[in-house]
């Protein structure tokens, strides 16, 4: 009986054979994974695009829901270099991390917040959605003229609505940060990392840009630097404070036409204006402030870390301003980033594009609390001598 000898280099490149296959396949399962995750985002995304068409009411998950239900496939595809995506419809504010598990939505004039958690800027935005990274639409600007009363056969007061041509670009925020491979492995303390370190830092950086973007060099088109200064006009304080201004900067809004919705403030000018007493001693903050929201004339009041101290916007931000997302606010993490796979660490990667376009500025009333106070306490101007 005759035995087949094989030379070790068959033998060797047989072995190597059966491992090419055993890899390919492997690959193939990896790669058939992926195209399954892959369209069940897709899913999700064409169900939501269908559903805001529809007017319909789209199933907004915590950001700790979809994390726990991805957690099994960002063990396994981190390991092999894949990048896993978290993205809308994702509520990124909202995760249950062990700060409190009971807190309900509440309603305040028309907005949906929840009443222990940071207040951004977006929050009492009306945000769409836009397709490609640049909005043409035209600015309005301040009326010419105004109607009047007119004799039969006498010519009609006229009245200009000017208005500009402006092109608004997209800019992209975003950050990068490692964590431990373990914490990957824990859906809540992976959802307060993405929480603690990355969305809310995101979130300052946008309230900036959405405030005082310059609109050029990449930035985002800002409230501030269109907004109307403050004028007192005629109106006269003795002793003007904080409040007055505010009330006087909403009044200044409505006599463009509009109402305000929010007033922004740096949280060290709310501190002030709630430890204001009256002349006995007494805060007059249980006058002014009603069902836990700050409210002047009731209009709420929204502390933004990013205003600067000393300044105020008052807005109708419903009118003012149209906000747009390119690209939803996402979560990408991922092994494959610089030596995270010989350190056990994993890359987050946090990031946005949005685009704002200022409409109508003649909606939006800013200032400086020092200088409004000086204009409200300033003896009236006397009329000329005739």
């Amino acid at each position: 009986m005759e035995h087949e000898v094989k030379s070790a280099i068959e033998i060797a490149n047989e072995i190597k054979s059966d491992v090419t296959k055993q890899v390919n396949s492997v690959q193939e399962k990896i790669n058939a994974d992926l195209q399954l995750v892959q369209k069940s985002i897709d899913a999700v995304a064409a169900e939501q695009k269908r559903s805001a068409m529809s007017n319909a009411q789209v199933e907004v998950k915590s950001l700790e829901t979809v994390v726990a239900e991805k957690t099994a496939e960002i063990k396994s595809l981190v390991k092999g270099g894949k990048a896993v995506e978290v993205k809308a419809p994702v509520d990124m504010l909202r995760g249950n991390t062990g700060v409190s598990t009971s807190q309900n939505d509440i309603s305040r004039g028309g907005y949906i917040q929840q009443p222990n958690r940071l207040t951004h800027v977006r929050d009492f935005m009306r945000i769409g959605k836009l397709a490609t990274p640049t909005y043409v639409y035209d600015r309005e600007l301040l009326p010419e003229g105004k109607p009047a009363l007119t004799a039969e056969g006498t010519r009609k007061p006229k009245v200009s609505f000017k208005t500009e041509p402006v092109t608004a670009n997209g800019a992209k925020l975003a950050m990068h940060y490692k964590v431990s491979t373990e914490t990957a492995h824990d859906a809540p303390a992976l959802t307060y990392s993405f929480q603690g370190k990355g969305v809310e830092m995101v979130l300052v950086e946008e309230d900036a840009q959405l405030l005082y973007g310059s609109g050029a060099n990449g930035e985002i088109q800002g409230l501030f630097p269109l907004a109307i200064p403050f004028n007192a006009g005629s109106l006269r304080v003795s002793n003007a404070q904080t409040i007055d201004v505010i009330r006087a900067a909403v009044n200044q809004v409505r006599k463009s036409m509009y109402r305000a919705n929010v007033v922004f403030m740096h949280p060290d000018d709310v501190t002030a204006l709630e430890l204001t007493k009256d002349a006995d001693g007494r805060y007059i903050l249980p006058n002014i402030f009603t069902s836990g929201v700050n409210q002047v004339s009731r209009i709420q009041i929204a502390e933004i870390d990013a205003m600067n101290p000393g300044e105020f916007l008052v807005a109708n931000l419903d009118l003012a301003v149209e906000t747009f997302m390119i690209e939803d606010l996402s979560i990408k993490i991922s092994d494959s980033n610089e030596d995270d796979f010989v350190t056990n660490k994993i890359t987050v990667v946090i990031e946005e594009r949005l685009l704002q376009a200022v409409v109508r500025p003649s909606a939006l009333v800013k200032g400086t609390f020092a200088a409004a106070k000086a204009a409200l306490s300033a003896a009236p101007v006397a009329p000329a001598a005739s």
